[in-house]
C-alpha cells in the first residue's frame, strides 16, 4: 500500500470514528424543537458534557435546579447512578432596578417537564415552569406563567444573560431528552440554614418558609433529592420511596 492509499485510509478511518464516537453531540439537534434550539445545542453540548463529566457526572442524567432569589444565584446540581446530586454549576440571576424586584419570584416547590422547552415568538429560548401549583392556586397566586428566560429584563420573572440561558437550556434538554420526565425546581428566598433562621419573615412568607427549611435541609444533609407533597395546604416532606 503506497503513502496516498494509506493517507486515505486514515481520513476515512478518523472520520468513521468521529461519527461513532460523538453521538450525543448530533443526536440532541435531531430531536430540538425549534432551529434557535438546535443551534443552541450544537454550540453547547459537548462543551457541557466535558465540564459535567469533569464533576464525576454524566450530562443527561437526573438533574436539580435551586433558585435563591435574596442571592440571586441559580444552581444545577446533576446525579450520579445512586441518585447523590452534584453541583456542576451556578448562575448569577440578573438584578432587575425597581421597586419589586425582588418580589416577582415566587418561592415554592416547582419543575419543568418537557412543555416547557420553549421559543418564544421572537426566537428566545424561555423554560416554562408548573407555576402555579396547586398551593399558589389555593392562595389565589399565579396568574402569570413563571419563566426562567434570557435579556435580563424587569418583569422577565427568573432572569439570565442569553449566554447563560442557552447553557441552562441545555442542561435542562439533555435530562429531559434522556426520558427523565421532569427537571425539579426548588425556589428559596436564602439558604434556610441554621444561620440565616432568624431573617425577618413576613406573615405573608412565614408558613411557606416554615414548610420549605425541611425540604432544603433534608436535601443539604445528603445531597439526595428528598420527595415532596404540594397540596393546597402547602408542602410536606414524604418518606423516601421503596427501591
Amino acid at each position: 500500500m503506497n503513502r496516498s492509499v494509506k493517507h486515505i485510509f486514515w481520513l476515512i478511518f478518523l472520520a468513521i470514528f468521529i461519527g461513532i464516537a460523538s453521538p450525543s453531540i448530533s443526536q440532541p439537534a435531531r430531536t430540538a424543537n425549534s432551529q434557535v434550539a438546535r443551534q443552541a445545542i450544537l454550540r453547547n453540548y459537548s462543551r457541557l458534557e466535558f465540564m459535567v463529566r469533569g464533576q464525576r457526572r454524566v450530562l443527561g442524567s437526573k438533574t436539580f435546579l435551586r433558585v435563591f432569589t435574596q442571592g440571586r444565584k441559580l444552581e444545577v446540581w446533576v446525579a450520579n447512578n445512586a441518585s447523590v446530586y452534584r453541583l456542576v454549576r451556578t448562575y448569577r440571576l440578573c438584578s432587575p432596578s425597581g421597586k419589586n424586584a425582588r418580589t416577582n419570584i415566587p418561592i415554592g416547590i416547582y419543575a419543568i417537564a418537557r412543555t416547557g422547552l420553549q421559543t418564544t415568538s421572537d426566537n428566545f429560548l424561555r423554560l416554562r415552569t408548573n407555576y402555579p401549583n396547586a398551593f399558589d392556586a389555593a392562595r389565589g397566586r399565579g396568574q402569570n406563567p413563571l419563566f426562567i428566560g434570557a435579556t435580563c429584563v424587569q418583569g422577565g420573572g427568573i432572569s439570565l444573560t442569553d449566554t447563560d440561558l442557552e447553557e441552562l437550556y441545555v442542561l435542562v434538554y439533555a435530562a429531559l431528552a434522556n426520558r427523565h420526565n421532569a427537571v425539579p425546581l426548588h425556589i428559596f428566598p436564602y439558604e434556610l440554614n441554621a444561620i440565616n433562621s432568624m431573617q425577618p419573615r413576613t406573615k405573608s412568607n412565614r408558613q411557606i418558609i416554615e414548610q420549605l427549611t425541611p425540604i432544603y435541609r433534608a436535601f443539604e444533609s445528603n445531597h439526595r433529592l428528598p420527595n415532596v407533597l404540594v397540596s393546597r395546604r402547602g408542602y410536606r416532606l414524604e418518606a423516601p420511596r421503596a427501591k
